[in-house]
């Protein structure tokens, strides 16, 4: 028996509901597929339109039953919307219950089964057997998305430069309101437009090659957004029994974790030329180059390769190094063949490998294990500054994996000087691990950004520097972009003219 490549085509619905924010009662449900635009609405009078199927109702039960059956009969794999759990599910369930009908949206007209999150009662989950319901606000979040707000409107301009068909969206209760009482065609086309949006985030992103791909690298479900401890023991069990272990219970260690990532002193001020240089995936290079492992801890020896909190490492017998090369290997290939999805997926697996070792929620918890890690990102990150410095370049700051280097130079210069201190510095790197430890570097910097300008500000108060915060220029596309971290602004009770 061996494994094979497979992914499957999954058929799916863009689903979204409209209420009435008074009465608490059902207007309409939108369907949004490959093949099928339609509206489904409580209207005494037929309603037609040239954009979508309207489908009339004389009552919210004759509607929700035509909504279960079409589902029925459509049978969709996964169902997609924006809150669509939290709101949109969740409603449809209490007028189903109101109204004493069966909200049977699962296969086999199974009913939906609720649980809320162990540390949050509001936090609810939708279990649809034979589906799953993928939240786009969620998934998003997993793909490491960040926007200034997860609204529908906000992040449907953002990526799509398309918005809702309201006159004013902070209103829109209201308004949807008028529209059902007078005007239900642009009801109708507003319902469907959600939908429409919903779909192609979840295209423009590839939210759903991202959720399948996760699950295949995990063994976790599709709608399961965290879960880093189980996709660990996933990957890692098999392997362990294969060398004649058992894991340890999770929760028997009292240990307390390692320390977090470095942070070097900032240096305030106004500079030119600033580059940033960082280290590609810095943790699970440690963990690959320096054989941090939870099986070659416990089997090392006299002569292995030292750890910290006096921790050594077996330099043979490993599991966790193997499993980052593999993935390492699959990431490139992925980067390769443009395959953003599958790339986005390894990299937050890897990466969630020392925050693993790090809880004590995992069975492999060892403070030896995460501090072996984050005391190496921290003189590893130390000497890197030495050895910039010895070389003339003053270092204005450094935050985990990267170093900020001021370098002058003719314009167009810069560049090429900071990828020759790239260069020099992976060698040297190389040259030290061979000769101090016997071990292969998979440590690799890289440039990254050249900021023309660079605002390291000062702490308030005080003439020493900020730690994550400051502001640059950087070229782009020919003109220049100012880029914030960190840095207050505009408040977020601030006036508009403000």
């Amino acid at each position: 028996m061996s494994k094979s490549d497979f992914k499957p085509k999954l058929k799916v619905v863009s689903l979204d509901i409209e209420t009435s924010f008074t009465e608490n009662i059902l207007y309409s449900i939108a369907l949004y597929t490959e093949t099928d635009r339609r509206v489904l609405l409580v209207s005494d009078t037929d309603v037609f339109s040239n954009d979508c199927d309207i489908e009339c109702f004389p009552n919210e039960s004759a509607l929700l039953l035509r909504f279960l059956e079409w589902i029925t009969q459509s049978d969709p794999d996964v169902i997609i919307g924006w809150s669509v759990v939290g709101f949109d599910l969740n409603f449809l369930q209490q007028r189903c219950d109101a109204l004493g009908i069966s909200f049977t949206l699962g296969r086999k007209d199974e009913p939906v089964a609720w649980r809320t999150a162990a540390q949050g009662a509001s936090r609810k989950y939708a279990l649809v057997p034979g589906r799953v319901v993928l939240d786009g606000i969620e998934m998003l979040r997993a793909a490491t998305y960040t926007f200034e707000s997860f609204s529908l409107e906000f992040v449907s301009r953002s990526l799509l430069g398309e918005c809702k068909l309201v006159e004013d969206v902070d209103a829109r209760a209201v308004e949807i309101q008028e529209m059902y009482a007078t005007d239900r065609i642009k009801l109708a086309e507003y319902n469907l437009q959600d939908c429409k949006l919903v779909w192609d985030i979840f295209e423009k992103t590839n939210l759903l090659d991202f959720a399948i791909e996760r699950s295949t690298l995990t063994g976790l479900d599709l709608d399961r957004a965290g879960g880093s401890v189980a996709a660990f023991d996933f990957l890692y069990l098999p392997r362990l029994h294969r060398e004649g272990f058992v894991a340890p219970i999770a929760g028997e260690s009292s240990d307390g974790g390692g320390p977090g990532g470095f942070v070097l002193e900032s240096k305030a001020g106004l500079y030119e030329d600033v580059v940033v240089l960082d280290f590609k995936s810095l943790y699970p290079s440690i963990i690959r180059t320096f054989h941090v492992d939870p099986l070659a801890l416990i089997v090392s020896k006299e002569g292995d390769i030292p750890g910290f909190k006096e921790a050594f490492f077996s330099r043979e017998r490993t599991i966790l190094p193997r499993i980052i090369e593999e993935l390492w290997e699959a990431r490139d290939r992925a980067k390769l063949e443009n395959n953003a999805a599958v790339s986005q997926a390894i990299k937050i697996i890897m990466n969630s490998f020392y925050g693993v070792l790090g809880t004590s929620a995992c069975g492999f918890f060892d403070e030896r294990l995460a501090s072996s890690i984050t005391m190496r990102g921290h003189e590893i990150l130390r000497r890197t500054q030495e050895l910039i410095e010895e070389r003339g370049f003053p270092v204005i700051y450094g935050d985990t994996d990267s170093v900020f280097v001021q370098l002058s130079g003719a314009p167009g210069q810069v560049s090429r000087s900071a990828e020759d201190l790239v260069g020099t510095l992976n060698r040297w790197w190389s040259d030290y691990l061979d000769e101090e430890y016997a071990i292969p570097s998979f440590l690799e910097l890289e440039y990254e950004t050249h900021f023309l300008k660079f605002l390291m500000p000062t702490v308030r108060g005080s003439e020493k520097g900020s730690k994550k915060r400051y502001a640059g220029m950087v070229s782009a596309g020919g003109s220049s972009q100012l880029v914030f971290k960190g840095l207050e602004t505009v408040r977020s009770d601030s006036s508009p003219l403000a």
